[in-house]
């Protein structure tokens, strides 16, 4: 039995063109299909130490009271639906604020299905 493996294309980078010494990163899709977005994120600290995050851009959308929820949510599934509210959608007026936008355009960035407009949201995400 063939198994799909993933293969793994760059699309584009978010934040400087110097990523590596300004922080950003690679924003890669699986051209196979099997695993959503992915966005390695370089951050550097005062100290002169380098983090690098590996995000995965999932897919999101809003819930009946418009929270973050995963994408793929349905009412199968065994809690409440505002029991799927993202880690983060709490905080997003203080990113957004952090970053000048508004809570609504970091909010249509996470429920793109452009993977750069996810891969920016993230990214100020990772940052904040």
């Amino acid at each position: 039995m063939e198994t799909k493996q993933s293969k793994w294309k760059q699309v584009g980078t978010i934040g400087d063109i110097n990523f590596v010494e300004h922080n950003g990163g690679p924003v890669f899709i699986d051209e196979m299909g099997v695993y959503p977005p992915e966005l390695e994120y370089v951050q550097n600290m005062p100290d002169g130490d380098a983090y690098v995050y590996r995000i995965l851009l999932e897919n999101l959308k809003l819930s009946p009271l418009g929270k973050l929820i995963p994408a793929n949510y349905d009412s199968t599934w065994p809690h409440p639906v505002e029991s799927y509210t993202e880690w983060f959608d709490e905080d997003l007026d203080k990113v957004a604020d952090t970053c000048g936008i508004t809570r609504q355009e970091i909010v249509d960035a996470l429920i793109s299905e452009n993977p750069m407009a996810r891969a920016s949201a993230y990214g100020s995400l990772a940052a904040f």
